[in-house]
């Protein structure tokens, strides 16, 4: 399996073969996204597409992340997962988000996500810090 980004301007060369992949991640915001409005950042190049392909250039998965600058720290935020044989990929895709993450200048990686994400990425030192709670009115 292969990792790499995919540059803005070939958002739409791909997003066909990821929108299903990221449509269940994105249900679970309880509308705080809708699909569109992440193709609108990933074409605005305010959030980064990763797609995950194997040696037949299938895609399998994908990944939306976003810088976020604090106040006093930058960070690689994880927005989005979703894909096929997640654990044929993950060590591929931790391994190219840190090297991103460092060459702009990231101090860290962020993320949310069900509690299930914290077994899969124990192995990377991924350590929960939070837990975010919600009612709507």
């Amino acid at each position: 399996m292969h990792v790499s980004l995919v540059p803005a301007e070939h958002i739409d060369n791909v997003w066909d073969s990821v929108k299903g992949f990221l449509l269940p991640a994105v249900k679970v915001t309880n509308g705080r996204y809708m699909l569109y409005d992440v193709y609108v950042s990933l074409r605005d190049n305010t959030s980064q597409l990763w797609i995950a392909f194997s040696d037949e250039k299938e895609i399998v998965g994908c990944e939306v992340t976003c810088i976020t600058d604090y106040p006093s720290k930058r960070v690689l935020t994880s927005l989005f997962t979703g894909g096929r044989h997640f654990n044929k990929w993950k060590a591929q895709l931790m391994d190219v988000l840190v090297r991103w993450a460092e060459d702009n200048e990231c101090v860290a990686l962020e993320g949310y996500g069900r509690k299930g994400w914290l077994r899969m990425l124990d192995a990377y030192g991924v350590k929960q810090s939070l837990i975010m709670f919600e009612k709507d009115i």
